[in-house]
């Protein structure tokens, strides 16, 4: 039972709060927030589940996507770990010669 019908059977007059007449009836309960037909909340009703529907696929999609892009992140690092990202220069000294130039470098430099 809708809470209007409830007020009703308990003797009160229930009014829109635009149309409000209180003198009009002993115990008038006013109502704040107009109340759509009950055909329009079907309509309303069946569009929100619509849009939580819509809001779930889209939540889903990117829930997708962003685990598409952490992969893609994470093979564009091995990529470019691995000298796959550039061609490399024939000419360049190996990484572990650069790091050996490094080493030596902080064992000459002077300690604070």
């Amino acid at each position: 039972m809708e809470i209007d019908e409830q007020l009703a059977a308990c003797g009160w007059v229930v009014q829109d709060y635009k149309h409000a007449a209180v003198a009009a009836a002993q115990g008038v309960a006013v109502r704040e927030v107009p109340i759509s037909p009950i055909e329009k909340r079907g309509q309303i009703v069946s569009r929100l589940e619509e849009e939580f529907q819509q809001a779930a696929v889209l939540e889903q999609a990117a829930g997708s996507a962003l685990d598409r892009v952490t992969a893609l992140r994470r093979s564009i690092l091995a990529a470019a770990f691995s000298g796959q990202l550039v061609p490399q220069d024939p000419t360049d000294e190996p990484a572990s010669v650069l790091l050996e130039c490094i080493a030596a470098s902080q064992r000459t430099a002077p300690t604070r």
